[in-house]
């Protein structure tokens, strides 16, 4: 299932909700991509949102690994605790996925699949 939603608001018309579905679509493809390589991506969601949890998960068997994670860092930071337990807490959801994503990325030979890649030239740094 891809997320909806993800923007700073929801679609008005028809032809706003196609080109949510759109980028929705591109996102997925996006991650479906970045799963041929030993990448974990982790989405920082800052702000009022929509951070809707359940439509921050990409559900989608065509990945090789669960490579996404999404943190709603506004809504941790606004949480009755302690400076520190906030802290603890973002660094905690941040990080919760990496190892199982580590041991995905080794069983399933990702670094190896990687190397063959074709080379590409980085684009340079903006002026």
């Amino acid at each position: 299932q891809v997320p909806r939603g993800c923007g700073a608001h929801r679609a008005s018309s028809p032809d706003e909700s196609r080109s949510e579905n759109y980028m929705e679509e591109r996102t997925l493809q996006a991650l479906i991509q970045a799963s041929h390589f030993p990448l974990s991506i982790v989405l920082v969601g800052v702000g009022d949102g929509p951070w809707d949890d359940d439509q921050m998960r990409f559900h989608d068997g065509r990945r090789r690994f669960d490579n996404f994670q999404f943190v709603d860092f506004t809504k941790i930071m606004s949480a009755e605790m302690s400076r520190a337990e906030k802290g603890e807490r973002f660094a905690l959801e941040a990080l919760e996925k990496i190892p199982s994503q580590y041991a995905a990325i080794i069983s399933q030979r990702i670094s190896d699949l990687a190397a063959r890649a074709p080379a590409r030239t980085p684009l340079p740094p903006p002026s």
